[in-house]
């Protein structure tokens, strides 16, 4: 790859990721030269996975993460040691090492939700619940039967999700909780601006809206607030900023 292509890939790159900083961008270039053109791509495209899922918070769990924090989160956990010396190069030389009695202490870790004992503290909060003001839920995905009615549509999907990457102490139990459905009211309006994207296989559906639970047909209600396709998030994004977007 020429130093002319490496530039031009990496800085479309950045712009989708909103990385505007010299730094951050400077980290995708030097990405690009050594983990490879594919490896970037693959990375960004799992960064917008997550975005679409509702994001990452940062590890102590007080924010989400911006897209180019997701990004740089995964493109560390995946880059061999090598590479990452390259992109990530240490601020500091590596200190002496000290004699094993001289080392400071390991301070221990938080203590980890144990996923068992659940019911037991759960009960505890019950006569204490706080109240919600307002919910939100982000689905991405791609229907398959969609009905069409008179003033409305409406759709079903599974839960077909991978484990996400979660802050430390948090259980990694999704496998055990089932499959979840979810059924999407929207109106015709919102589903003619994607019903033509969706009919490229690769694309995705993104659903923003207010959830609840219907008991009678167990599952999750999403009244839809917006539609939109993964290609048509890029699309727009790429002509607000005159970029080109990474197929």
């Amino acid at each position: 790859m020429t130093d002319h292509s490496v530039l031009t890939t990496s800085d479309e790159i950045a712009d989708i990721l909103q990385e505007t900083l010299p730094g951050p961008r400077e980290k995708i270039s030097l990405m690009v030269q050594y983990a490879g053109l594919d490896f970037a791509r693959r990375v960004t495209e799992e960064t917008f996975e997550i975005w679409d899922l509702g994001g990452m918070l940062v590890d102590n769990g007080t924010r989400r993460r911006t897209l180019g924090g997701i990004f740089f989160f995964l493109a560390k956990q995946q880059m061999t040691d090598e590479v990452r010396r390259k992109v990530f190069p240490p601020l500091f030389p590596p200190k002496e090492k000290r004699p094993a009695s001289d080392k400071p202490q390991a301070s221990p870790l938080p203590p980890e939700l144990i996923w068992e004992e659940r019911e037991e503290l759960l009960k505890a909060l019950l006569t204490e619940s706080g109240a919600a003001q307002s919910n939100k839920i982000t689905l991405s995905g791609r229907p398959q039967r969609v009905d069409n009615r008179k003033g409305y549509v409406v759709f079903r999907m599974a839960d077909n999700v991978k484990q996400p990457a979660l802050p430390r102490g948090v259980p990694r139990v999704l496998e055990a909780l089932g499959s979840a459905i979810y059924t999407v009211y929207a109106v015709p309006k919102q589903w003619k601006k994607v019903e033509a994207a969706l009919k490229i296989p690769e694309d995705v559906l993104i659903i923003e809206g207010t959830c609840a639970y219907d008991a009678q047909m167990p599952g999750i209600v999403i009244f839809a607030n917006a539609l939109t396709t993964r290609a048509l998030q890029r699309e727009r994004y790429a002509q607000q900023n005159q970029v080109n977007v990474p197929e």
